[in-house]
């Protein structure tokens, strides 16, 4: 009975409607539930205490997420366009043209390889944001690269989108060793991991509408435990692994660049005061000479913020929280109200210093992560754009933290799909106070049940002779 919910989104994105939202969030709500009860049932996941009651089989749950993956691989991508664009900018990379400073709309169809002009014409006509440049980094940009020759070779674009998919497959195989085996390694119940393995949300958006987002998630677990790994062990090779992962988890996302505040604060805290300040400034410097190398590209950054990254952080708006309330207030008051996003990016920042430098004494594993899982949801409390698929590096973060608010949010930001249930395309303040009022209480459940966590370690070590 849990199994059959799970093939409803499946369905839904064969034969169902993104506008069509009542659709949506019953097929998808039918398959959270099973989501719900079956981790219920494994007791496991939020403590340490192993249930005496039978559990479902392991083995047979990560059988059957691989088997609904498999399945997801020959769908549509209902949702989102995206994955059109991802294409294109392979197309243009495998054209010598850089997608960082040519929009489509600036491309001609006629500019391109004979061969490749039918093609070209019909991703142009599928995708979303043909007056913007590319945001995607270098680490994408290369697995589009890839993508789009396959493309090229069947001639059909719905080739390159399986070739896309069978690459966030792979990384999503990956992720779920790397879990299996970290859990295993530090006295966790395994079965943890269907936390993120069997999470209709990561589902529908990774393998379904083809985001990168299991990449990512990938460098984001693996640069936290390796950072554990190297201010546990003083290795020097965790090191260089942590900064290879953060690194790349970059160049696939810009969005991992919120952490470096929390891991430069906690390396700061070492117990050795000259090692600590040496690695500090080792573990800074390179990430400053970046920014400033940045600075030699002088078009490529005007062109992004005019029409870039630029226009994504500051004037995209989905989803948005914090944003939404500060872009209404300014809009009273008669202030400039497209000031919000910057204003927004402003308050981010100092809140994630704030938290970082406050959690720089964060030791156990289990509360790195929940120290990073914070940091990521600081910055999507403050972003002015919040995709479903946005959140899926929390999932992968409470693996570990074992944090409720994560899962919970994962359900209920599917409302955020009723934008498109009208048109033109808006966000609907009922869905949102419904979606933002869940999530708050959850982490206010989150932070309680932290504090209680506490004071039972504090009272333990107590008690001690």
């Amino acid at each position: 009975m849990l199994i059959l919910p799970y093939f409803f989104p499946l369905l839904f994105s064969f034969f169902g409607e993104r506008k069509n939202f009542p659709l949506l969030l019953a097929t998808h709500s039918a398959a959270f539930l099973s989501y719900f009860i079956l981790l219920t049932r494994s007791n496991a996941i939020f403590t340490e205490r192993t249930s005496s009651a039978p559990l479902p089989s392991f083995r047979f749950w990560i059988g059957f997420g691989l088997t609904i993956r498999v399945a997801f691989l020959f769908s549509p991508p209902l949702l989102s366009e995206d994955v059109y664009r991802f294409l294109w900018d392979g197309l243009l990379s495998g054209e010598n043209i850089s997608p960082f400073s040519r929009m489509p709309s600036e491309v001609g169809i006629a500019d391109l390889s004979p061969e490749k002009r039918e093609i070209a014409n019909s991703l142009l006509v599928a995708m979303n944001s043909p007056g913007f440049y590319s945001v995607y980094p270098p680490v994408l940009q290369f697995l589009f690269y890839v993508s789009s020759q396959f493309l090229l070779l069947f001639g059909d674009v719905n080739s390159g989108i399986l070739v896309w998919k069978l690459f966030l497959l792979l990384s999503e195989v990956v992720l779920q060793f790397v879990l299996v085996k970290t859990l295993k390694k530090h006295g966790f119940p395994v079965r943890r991991s269907w936390i993120y393995w069997l999470n209709p949300l990561v589902l529908s958006e990774i393998s379904g509408n083809a985001h990168p987002e299991s990449i990512l998630v990938l460098f984001c677990v693996l640069s936290v435990l390796s950072f554990w790994n190297w201010t546990s062990s003083n290795d020097e090779k965790d090191g260089i692994l942590h900064f290879l992962f953060l690194g790349s988890g970059i160049l696939t996302k810009i969005t991992p660049a919120a952490f470096l505040p929390f891991f430069a604060f906690r390396i700061l805290r070492g117990e050795n005061r000259k090692t600590s300040v040496i690695r500090f400034f080792l573990y800074v410097l390179p990430w400053i000479a970046i920014v400033f190398g940045f600075l030699f590209f002088p078009e490529t950054i005007r062109k992004q913020n005019r029409s870039g990254l630029g226009v994504f952080f500051q004037l995209f708006e989905f989803n948005g929280s914090v944003y939404y309330v500060l872009r209404e207030f300014l809009r009273v008051i008669g202030e400039d109200f497209y000031a919000a996003g910057k204003y927004c990016a402003a308050l981010s920042g100092i809140s994630i210093s704030v938290y970082s430098l406050l959690k720089r004494k964060t030791t156990a594993i289990g509360d790195l992560f929940g120290a990073a899982e914070t940091v990521y949801c600081i910055f999507l409390i403050f972003s002015t754009t919040v995709h479903p698929w946005y959140i899926l590096p929390l999932l992968g973060f409470c693996v570990f933290s074992g944090r409720i608010s994560p899962i919970v949010w994962s359900f209920i930001i599917l409302v955020s799909y009723s934008t498109y249930s009208v048109v033109p395309f808006r966000d609907s303040f009922f869905w949102l106070g419904i979606e933002y009022g869940i999530l708050f209480f959850f982490l206010h459940i989150d932070y309680k049940r932290s504090v209680s966590s506490t004071k039972t370690s504090e009272n333990t070590l107590r008690t001690r002779p």
